[in-house]
């Protein structure tokens, strides 16, 4: 008998989280994440796993558990169960936005709802959800056994004793599991480089009150739209001194009306508001809070700094709160958002200019403090960037807080033997499909690669033909200049006769012939490497 972990995505890099753990019988999927795209990936919105390696395990695959609701945990799910038709789990308000999402690509799928600390099967595996503290309720670790190996899979928590939501950290739950036993503990490196604990959610709103009482125009909030507690928050202040609420961003509509219907998000008396009344309101009396914390392109906030939206536009005076940290990658993004405003007369207040955010994961001291509580055999950071992991490990070895071993895992296979438990890593073949939304397109690697390649280098199209001595160029991303044509034609027309004899009247040869002699001329004579595309007339 044998337990695996097969690391699909999460491990190595903030995002896409998406883990495998394998039985001999039977396969459980641990979250499907996404990752939101940076600028070098252009056109790209997501990176999602890649979901070949399950195909040959299609007939043990059992389920998918959500730990909870954030896009980087389920925003793959509608992708992979277009592919397997395989029951879900999960918490209450994951299953609830899970089924918003589902109904948006017209798909249908088995929910099942968890009890908090009950014990269940599938298959031959046991599952326990205990909750955690993170930055949006109903969220979950999940202790899974396998005859005698067991797993405490916590990516996503922090220690907090006064969330604005569910109850405090417990103890008392994860002091008896490391009492029972866990074998495995796969733990959240975020924050490993943060000293310290992590602050309570509750800590930040006598601060959002002290920025909220400074702005004198309209206020414009943003965070991550599934950050509910910190919405709740705003929400509170707002009817603390008497501003309504707008909300504005498909996102942050989603969240917040699926929160405040399942009672995890009360709405203030008279405080939330339709954008239409708002207008009427003086600008000291209103507060929107909207999506695009990361400066997306396509987010309610940039159009409205960017001054695309024709009835909601970013004036002197008002004041936009950006609540959230930065995801690796979106510094430009967020640069040229508060660029935008301070042009049209704004003022930006970020989480560097005053105490608005704390983040959702444990600090490095909640995390000694958890995994003095479980004693793991063996631990695996995960939902981190490699140096988390690293430092993670290091911390680990410091400390002297496992027994037998740390690793550092990204995208491969851990195998624990049945009888040592000892883990070999094994290396598998995954890779990552890039998501256009505009189109529906899945790109794979080898097509993401051409497109950075237009991007960068432009496209060459050359028309050859076989009965004229000269052929057509075009580019497009660049021009050539009437010499370089000149010689390209040139350089074709006579290699093209030289190889005439190895051509003859074979089109393939001459199209096969033409791509490699165009890659050449412009590899040697540009140093670019366009795409190019070779038609024969």
């Amino acid at each position: 008998m044998s337990f695996s972990v097969t690391f699909l995505g999460g491990a190595g890099f903030i995002g896409m989280n998406m883990y495998l753990y394998e039985s001999d019988e039977s396969a459980l999927i641990v979250d499907c994440g996404v990752m939101f795209a940076d600028y070098s990936y252009p056109g790209i919105d997501y990176i999602v796993p890649d979901f070949s390696y399950l195909y040959s395990l299609r007939n043990k695959l059992k389920g998918l558990l959500l730990t909870h609701a954030h896009e980087d945990h389920v925003g793959g799910v509608p992708y992979l169960l277009k592919n397997f038709n395989i029951p879900v789990w999960g918490g209450f308000l994951t299953l609830k936005l899970l089924k918003l999402k589902l109904s948006e690509y017209k798909i249908k799928a088995v929910l099942n709802e968890v009890t908090p600390g009950e014990m269940f099967r599938i298959d031959d595996f046991s599952l326990t959800y205990n909750s955690v503290n993170h930055s949006i309720p109903d969220t979950y670790s999940i202790l899974l056994k396998n005859k005698n190996f067991s797993c405490l899979h916590a990516s996503d928590f922090k220690i907090d004793y006064t969330p604005v939501s569910g109850a405090p950290f417990d103890w008392s739950t994860y002091e008896k599991i490391g009492n029972d036993g866990v074998d495995l503990a796969m733990v959240d490196s975020t924050n490993i480089f943060e000293k310290g604990e992590t602050a309570s959610e509750s800590a930040l709103k006598s601060n959002i009150l002290d920025v909220f009482l400074a702005a004198r125009g309209r206020i414009f909030f943003t965070t991550f739209a599934s950050n509910v507690d910190r919405i709740r928050q705003v929400m509170e202040v707002c009817f603390q001194i008497g501003r309504k609420v707008v909300l504005e961003g498909r996102s942050v509509l989603k969240n917040t009306l699926v929160a405040n219907e399942n009672g995890f998000l009360p709405f203030p008396e008279n405080t939330v508001v339709k954008i239409s009344d708002a207008k009427d309101l003086p600008d000291n009396e209103v507060c929107y809070i909207v999506s695009g914390c990361q400066g997306e392109s396509g987010s309610s906030l940039f159009k409205i700094v960017s001054k695309e939206r024709k009835k909601l536009r970013i004036k002197e005076g008002d004041t936009v709160v950006i609540s959230s940290r930065v995801i690796p990658g979106n510094e430009k993004n967020l640069n040229a958002m508060m660029n935008q405003v301070a042009l049209h007369g704004g003022n930006v207040v970020d989480m560097e200019e005053a105490k608005i955010h704390t983040s959702g994961h444990a600090g490095r001291e909640d995390i000694k403090e958890f995994l003095n509580l479980l004693r793991p055999d063996y631990v695996i950071p995960i939902h981190g960037e490699i140096r988390h992991q690293k430092e993670f490990c290091r911390m680990l070895e410091d400390e002297k807080l496992n027994s037998k071993g740390i690793f550092a895992v990204t995208g491969e296979k851990a195998v624990f033997d049945g009888s040592t438990k000892k883990p070999v890593i094994k290396e598998i073949n995954s890779e990552y499909q890039y998501i256009d939304t505009r189109g529906g397109f899945f790109l794979d690697n080898v097509q993401l690669k051409e497109r950075k390649h237009m991007a960068r280098d432009g496209v060459v199209i050359v028309r050859i033909s076989t009965t004229e001595k000269n052929h057509e160029i075009e580019t497009v991303g660049f021009i050539l200049s009437d010499y370089i044509y000149f010689r390209l034609s040139k350089f074709l027309r006579e290699n093209l006769i030289l190889l005439n004899d190895v051509i003859k009247d074979d089109k393939d040869k001459l199209l096969e012939m033409s791509w490699k002699l165009v890659k050449t001329f412009f590899k040697k004579e540009m140093d670019r490497r366009p795409v190019i595309k070779i038609f024969i007339e």
